[in-house]
């Protein structure tokens, strides 16, 4: 894969997670503290289903970032030249696989054992 089309993946895929953290964002509304007055006369029932929902709003936001800082994390390997190579083995990641999962650093076979 040639630098260009690596940054342009890694480019849609950082808009992508943007986007997602951001209307996350906005689903989840101000916090809690400001909305402790509008809450006051709801019943138990629909209070827990707004902190469910909101804690659902929070993991998206928390799982959007983590992979914002993959995001981060790629497109500084593609500046030091190593992006594309499995950080376990030295291998090339196959295209196929970068092109599905763009920020990786590990080849298939490294993916489920490392810790990134």
């Amino acid at each position: 894969m040639d630098r260009q089309e690596a940054a342009q993946l890694l480019a849609k895929r950082r808009s992508g997670l943007e986007q997602i953290r951001d209307s996350a964002r906005r689903l989840l509304g101000p916090p809690q503290d400001e909305q402790e007055l509008a809450t006051y006369d709801q019943h138990p029932a629909d209070l827990a289903t707004d902190t469910i929902e909101r804690e659902q709003h929070l993991s998206v936001i928390e799982m959007a970032e983590a992979s914002l800082r993959d995001v981060e994390r790629a497109e500084g390997r593609l500046e030091q030249g190593k992006y594309g190579i499995c950080e376990v083995c030295g291998k090339p990641i196959p295209d196929e696989r970068l092109r599905a999962l763009p920020e990786t650093p590990f080849d298939v076979e490294h993916a489920s054992g490392a810790v990134a």
